[in-house]
């Protein structure tokens, strides 16, 4: 990004804060309010990862009906395998992202997405974790509970407190149900939790969660934010602006952006 003056200013001027009383804390910290257009971009993005998961975790999970559920190769016959056929280079949901990631370029941020309960190597996982193999059920980051330090890191991963927030109640969703279980049968929890169809049910009612609630802040800002909806996104309650909406809002932008400085950022 560039340091002169001129780009600085009018950068400024383009994403200012929409209620700058809103934010408690400095500027360049993480642990704010969602009151940056920079921070649409962001959100929005997460927005349609989330959706597009949902679409593959519904194959799969308990709650979708037996006859519309997607069957499982008979080479997968363990958690371990189910795993790495919907998260291998060209697993379900490893080709549900392919492409999908916007030009974010004002807003550079450090999203770490929630790490699904039962994957076996730690080491592979940067976000949240829910411990489902444990009664406690704790919720950790980089191994450690999450709390102080640890929760203050993780914070840092996001590019505001809605985001946050949304991850951390993706968790929860997690940890609700691992400690429903374990209070039921303690003896059959864990295998109950490994079962491939429970797995995706988790993760399908805990990704409905994160989705909803980054459409919550989505929303409050877009309208000023340069959306301009259409005729059925008006009308549906739930509707946030498309990758392609996006894409143009950041366009023109950065257009507004060239016209006032000699070289782009």
């Amino acid at each position: 990004m560039r340091t002169r003056s001129w780009a600085i200013l009018l950068a400024a001027l383009l994403f200012v804060p929409l209620d700058a009383s809103a934010q408690l804390v400095g500027g360049n910290s993480n642990d704010r309010e969602c009151t940056k257009c920079s921070d649409l971009c962001s959100l929005v993005d997460q927005y349609w990862e989330k959706e597009k998961l949902i679409k593959v975790w519904e194959r799969y999970a308990a709650s979708t009906p037996r006859a519309q559920r997607t069957g499982l190769p008979a080479a997968v016959t363990d958690l371990d395998q189910f795993q790495e056929f919907l998260y291998g280079e060209e697993g379900a949901l490893s080709k549900a992202l392919k492409g999908r990631e916007l030009p974010c370029e004002n807003s550079p941020w450090m999203q770490e997405h929630p790490r699904p309960p039962q994957l076996p190597k730690p080491s592979e996982s940067t976000g949240l974790e829910t411990k489902v193999f444990k009664e406690s059920c704790e919720i950790e980051y980089r191994g450690k509970k999450l709390e102080g330090d640890a929760e203050k890191a993780w914070r840092e991963t996001h590019v505001c407190r809605g985001s946050a927030q949304a991850e951390l109640e993706h968790e929860k969703v997690h940890q609700r149900i691992c400690r429903d279980i374990w209070e039921q049968n303690r003896f059959l929890a864990v295998k109950r939790q490994t079962t491939p169809r429970n797995v995706a049910e988790t993760e399908l009612q805990a990704h409905r969660k994160h989705r909803d609630l980054l459409r919550e802040e989505i929303q409050k800002l877009a309208g000023n934010c340069g959306w301009d909806p259409t005729d059925r996104q008006k009308a549906d309650p739930t509707s946030v602006p498309s990758e392609m909406q996006m894409k143009e809002m950041e366009a023109r932008g950065w257009k507004a952006f060239d016209a006032l400085s000699s070289t782009p950022p």
